[in-house]
């Protein structure tokens, strides 16, 4: 009985060796433009273990960059049909926008945003899915529906983060402050982000960002 024990334990230790070596491979030749061997590595570790969506992705993203749209489409929808995972939806728009069809791109951004209405907490997937694709208007609309649907969901982190890389400082200052008041766990990591906007400068428009909320925020304190 015991040996039975070991045998399976080292057959499962080399099967899960050879699948990491094989994953090493695949990820060597996406990350050097080998897109064509790649696509045949993932496919192989796809076919061993299809609950990998991480897999699954990773083909569609080859297959995108080898223009094989149809390809990442007919796969999307299949995945979408066996998997409960609003971002795949999400993808699928993003097959579609890279072929500049804008009106399809966006049926499918209202669909995975319309899975928040069932459970707002698919956000979880729909949202970095958006922030990931460079999609971050729709990565705000996510996380705003989702917050609004259930309030519980705190989003501030996320939402600033999304700001500063759109540029717009003023709603960072805000969702880092809402943050702030909510909990202050993250607070010497919201002091190193916003001091990267700020200057002695008094007079500088970020400064005058985060004084103009400060003194609203201080306003609206019930003494």
């Amino acid at each position: 009985m015991i040996i039975k024990r070991v045998l399976i334990l080292l057959l499962l230790t080399l099967s899960f060796a050879a699948n990491a070596q094989e994953d090493l491979v695949a990820r060597e030749y996406f990350n050097t433009g080998e897109f064509e061997k790649a696509l045949i590595s993932y496919k192989k570790l796809y076919t061993k273990n299809s609950r990998n969506t991480n897999y699954l992705i990773q083909i569609i993203k080859i297959e995108q960059q080898l223009e094989l749209y149809k390809d990442a489409e007919n796969r999307l929808l299949d995945a979408i049909q066996t998997k409960a995972q609003p971002d795949l939806i999400v993808h699928l728009g993003y097959n579609y926008q890279l072929q500049n069809d804008t009106i399809n791109a966006n049926i499918y951004y209202k669909q995975a945003l319309a899975t928040l209405d069932e459970n707002p907490n698919n956000v979880y997937r729909v949202g970095p899915t958006f922030q990931k694709l460079s999609l971050l208007d729709n990565a705000i609309t996510a996380y705003n529906k989702a917050s609004a649907l259930k309030p519980t969901l705190n989003f501030n982190m996320q939402l600033a983060r999304i700001y500063g890389e759109q540029g717009d400082v003023e709603k960072m200052f805000t969702s880092y402050i809402n943050l702030i008041e909510d909990s202050d766990n993250y607070q010497n990591t919201i002091k190193r982000n916003v001091s990267e906007f700020i200057s002695e400068d008094g007079n500088s428009e970020n400064n005058i960002f985060l004084r103009k909320i400060l003194l609203k925020k201080v306003s609206n304190l019930k003494i």
